[in-house]
């Protein structure tokens, strides 16, 4: 019995340590960064983070080369300004990703066509 239990308490772990946490646009099991921790552990940040990933991930599937690589230049640059104007206060973070957003989501109607 308690070699069923031990068994099933490691595949258990195991099996979640296999899953990034929540589903940000990074793998959280990789995060460094106490903004990449908030992101993680924060469900709305999270949340954010994930639309804004597929937005930007879809808009540059559709770029030409050098298009996708200015695209990527600029994500970066907003990353690093997010990351310093607001560090770890959630409440600009949220208001940072909802603008970020909103110009990704400009850009895809332009670009993608939805």
């Amino acid at each position: 019995m308690r070699r069923h239990i031990l068994l099933t308490t490691t595949l258990t772990i195991i099996v979640f340590n296999s899953f990034p946490v929540l589903a940000a646009s990074f793998d959280c099991h990789k995060a460094t960064q106490p903004i990449e921790h908030l992101i993680c552990e924060n469900k709305t940040l999270n949340n954010y983070d994930n639309r804004l990933g597929k937005i930007y991930h879809s808009i540059r599937a559709n770029l030409k080369k050098e298009q996708s690589k200015r695209l990527r230049r600029d994500q970066r640059t907003w990353i690093v300004e997010r990351n310093v104007v607001c560090h770890l206060d959630v409440v600009c973070l949220i208001d940072t990703y909802e603008e970020r957003i909103r110009k990704l989501l400009f850009l895809q109607k332009i670009v993608v066509g939805e």
